[in-house]
């Protein structure tokens, strides 16, 4: 027998996770109560919180299981997995998504990853670019699973387009949700802009669309996936800002709803055309102008890109079947079934 442990606080990503590791195994999921905000103020809480959790469902263990820890996301969190490797025989695996590895800046941050990296027994990672990466800093034992996707329960929407562009995610400096805002600058005055998301720049983002008072744009929060479905479904395109992360799911998720897909070049861009031949209008530059005249393009188009539209789809089936997790799963995790069991130290 076999559980997994989620170490996760990532709420969206980290349920979608969840939910397709449940069908395999035993699984329970420490970090949910807590979004990803973790920093050197409330670390020592956390990570203390977190311990207990684990040292809870270690002594209610059924003594033939094997137990794994997976952390999802590269971070502190991995202190408190190495613990249990250390004292109780844990398998740890690290499932490293975007930022965590390619927004590694200073030399502690690095120092930090390389040691994570090295106490790991598997290092899953969502795209090929960040795979390359961490065997660049020496660590081979990889193996490349995608973002996880879980098929939407269609919510229909059958009223009129309120946006003309819709984008989503944390607000946050590595989502840059500040370059479709300074995109305005050469954007229709009439171009309706909807942001969904909470983060620390929610104040910064707010003052700096004011300078931008002709245009209209909404920011409407964090949205449980039932609202935001919806929301997907009344806007014309989706624009994706973000400097860095694995495969988004909101980029999935807007081709579902059938929205055409305007992002700027970054490092999961090549995996959705090259590797995944997904069709995206990719903006080579981070640069507000080049943005606003392809959104500009797109929305001018919108009419013609049904071929387009039709065929992500379709690609997007592709994807949750031949990315199967059952199978993806089996192979990254069952080999550690014949490793045995942990101790009673």
């Amino acid at each position: 027998m076999m559980q997994i442990i989620l170490l996760s606080r990532l709420r969206i990503h980290g349920e979608t996770l969840y939910k397709k590791l449940g069908k395999l195994y035993d699984v329970v999921w420490v970090g949910r109560r807590f979004p990803y905000s973790l920093n050197f103020i409330n670390a020592p809480f956390l990570l203390f919180y977190e311990f207990l959790c684990l040292l809870r469902y270690h002594n209610i263990r059924i003594r033939s299981q094997t137990r794994i820890i997976l952390v999802h996301f590269i971070s502190l969190d991995c202190l408190v997995a190495f613990l249990f490797k250390k004292i109780f025989g844990y398998k740890v695996i690290l499932y490293a998504i975007g930022s965590d590895v390619l927004g590694v800046r200073n030399a502690i941050q690095q120092n930090f990853l390389k040691r994570a990296l090295s106490e790991a027994d598997k290092v899953l990672c969502v795209n090929r670019i960040i795979e390359n990466h961490v065997r660049s800093m020496g660590y081979k034992n990889t193996a490349i699973l995608p973002t996880p996707f879980l098929e939407p329960n269609e919510k229909n929407y059958f009223g009129e387009k309120e946006y003309d562009i819709i984008s989503v995610g944390a607000l946050t400096p590595v989502k840059a949700h500040s370059l479709l805002i300074q995109s305005c600058r050469y954007l229709d005055r009439s171009t309706t802009i909807a942001i969904v998301g909470e983060g620390p720049l929610k104040s910064y983002l707010t003052n700096l669309a004011r300078q931008y008072e002709n245009h209209k744009i909404l920011f409407l929060g964090f949205l449980p996936k039932e609202k935001l479905w919806i929301e997907y479904q009344k806007a014309r395109v989706y624009v994706h800002t973000s400097i860095r992360e694995g495969i988004p799911s909101s980029i999935l998720e807007a081709m579902w709803f059938g929205l055409p897909i305007v992002s700027i070049k970054s490092s999961f861009t090549d995996d959705l055309t090259s590797l995944y031949k997904f069709k995206i209008f990719v903006v080579e530059k981070r640069s507000p102008y080049l943005l606003a005249t392809t959104i500009e393009r797109v929305l001018e188009n919108y009419e013609n890109y049904e071929k387009v539209i039709n065929l992500n789809k379709e690609l997007l089936q592709d994807y949750i079947r031949n990315w199967n997790y059952k199978l993806k799963l089996k192979n990254n995790i069952q080999g550690f079934l014949v490793v045995g069991t942990v101790t009673d130290n």
